[in-house]
């Protein structure tokens, strides 16, 4: 099984989206503009080595400060952490044309969703829905944690019971002889592959009464 990270990424753009038009209220046409202008303060927060970097850092400055008179009633903090989860899921969609691993761009997800649960319980002042939408961030982002732990060795399990199908032996015999064989990318997914593929198959003799 394989990580979908499109699938992931998409959720994420719809819950962001969602957050920015319907919790935040910020201006559609204001945030398309300005959207980025936070992590791009955030990446200059030291100065510009040149004065090109200088006019970026100004210029994004003021867009930011825009963002924020858009909407009066939210704390700048969470204008700031939204941006930024929006924009690293933007960055994500381009760090894949560069051939970012999937694993990478999983884990940049996970941040921005969490970073878009707290940015969402600053803005909701109702205790009991604050909790809502910081609990429904966490469990998403566990739900990438989870397909990031267990995505491979969901994939190493699949590639040696299809491979044992074909190969005789106890299911020790063939979890040794499987080890040697073991795709490249796949080589790294556990500490103990022997064991993984052992356990695997000796769990799939127990299911089918072997």
């Amino acid at each position: 099984m394989s990580i979908n990270v499109d699938e992931f990424a998409n959720r994420l753009i719809g819950e962001l989206n969602d957050c920015i038009d319907k919790t935040f209220q910020i201006p559609d046409e204001v945030f398309r503009e300005c959207g980025t202008s936070a992590i791009i303060v955030a990446a200059l927060s030291h100065g510009g080595s040149n004065e090109e970097q200088k006019e970026l850092s100004r210029s994004a400055q003021e867009k930011l400060e825009r963002l924020y008179r858009s909407v009066p009633g939210v704390p700048k903090g969470a204008v700031d952490l939204i941006c930024m989860a929006y924009s690293t899921v933007a960055i994500c969609f381009d760090k894949r044309i560069e051939s970012i691993s999937d694993e990478e761009v999983m884990k940049n997800l996970m941040a921005a969703s969490l970073v878009m649960g707290v940015a969402m319980g600053m803005v909701c002042a109702d205790p009991v829905t604050k909790d809502a939408v910081r609990a429904k961030a966490l469990s998403m982002a566990g739900k990438l944690g989870a397909e990031i732990r267990h995505g491979p060795s969901s994939q190493l399990k699949m590639w040696a019971m299809t491979e044992a199908k074909t190969t005789r032996g106890s299911d020790v015999d063939v979890a040794k002889a499987l080890v040697a064989k073991i795709p490249a990318h796949l080589a790294a997914v556990s500490k103990d592959p022997q064991r993984l593929i052992y356990d695997t198959l000796r769990a799939a003799s127990r299911d089918t009464g072997g």
